[in-house]
């Protein structure tokens, strides 16, 4: 028994030496955006806001201090599909940005992302950009094209980036399309296709 122990404290050590040797380092502003439908252990989901540009890096877990806080992040990346999640080994608060340098910019056009995690069990996040305020519905389709939800129905949004949730409790497995459409003044419709897997 003692023998045992002994192998699975080296194995754990190992891992943790392998982690930390692959870790790499991050700059940004952390924020918050809800829980991670695909954490078991109950984790917030937040992203970092890089200096170097606008992408997301998923960080795990309680990082609530350090919201809209400027940090430097060190950590190895987690098993996470469709998304880069980050455990994290070591975070420093930085000198503030700029007053006038924005968090945010407003996007220069429509945009409908890739939702994330893909494929999904049982939630995931549809995100989209508008570059002006718009009314947006957004409804789900499965494989024969048939409507089975719909999430948004003529929702009145503001300019930005914004993210709807899709919960897939009640679906059977399969291939579904998303399809949004943004209306102001002109339409502007994109559709995505997504994997449940159950």
């Amino acid at each position: 028994m003692k023998f045992l122990l002994t192998l699975i404290s080296i194995w754990t050590y190992s891992l943790l030496l392998i982690n930390v040797s692959n870790s790499q380092t991050y700059r940004g502003i952390i924020y918050k955006s809800g829980p991670l439908s695909f954490c078991q252990d109950g984790c917030d989901r937040f992203y970092l806001q890089p200096d170097s540009g606008y992408s997301f890096t998923y960080l795990l877990c309680d990082l609530d201090e350090y919201i809209g806080m400027h940090v430097e992040v060190t950590g190895y990346r987690t098993s996470c599909v469709e998304c880069f999640a980050l455990t994290v080994i070591n975070i420093s608060v930085l000198p503030p940005l700029g007053v006038d340098e924005p968090q945010y910019s407003t996007p220069t056009g429509y945009m409908v992302k890739q939702n994330f995690p893909n494929p999904f069990n049982p939630s995931t996040i549809v995100e989209f950009d508008l570059p002006k305020d718009a009314k947006v519905t957004l409804k789900i389709y499965d494989l024969l094209g048939r409507e089975v939800i719909t999430l948004k129905d003529n929702e009145q949004y503001e300019a930005g980036t914004h993210e709807v949730e899709f919960s897939a409790n009640q679906f059977a497995s399969g291939v579904y399309f998303y399809r949004i459409v943004a209306h102001n003044g002109t339409t502007f419709t994109d559709v995505k296709k997504m994997v449940l897997l159950k």
